[in-house]
């Protein structure tokens, strides 16, 4: 039987970059496995958070890393 799948949920306070947010905790959970962020889909809601979280990913990453497949669902 297939085991259950627990979601994660994170919170951000109010004022805080979600896209920077997103990319620093992105970021530092794979921070052993650089390539499995590569592993990683996210669904967004336009191509303008696209932009902004591709922004926040260059700024956080001190590194290079392969980033996560990033699609827009409303554009």
């Amino acid at each position: 039987m297939a085991e259950a799948v627990r979601a994660k949920v994170q919170t951000v306070p109010v004022g805080t970059d979600l896209a920077s947010a997103l990319a620093d905790w992105l970021v530092a959970r794979y921070q052993d496995d650089r390539l499995g962020l590569a592993d990683v889909l996210l669904f967004l809601p336009n191509n303008r958070a696209i932009s902004a979280l591709t922004t926040a990913f260059v700024r956080s990453a001190d590194k290079g890393l392969v980033l996560p497949r990033m699609v827009a669902i409303g554009d």
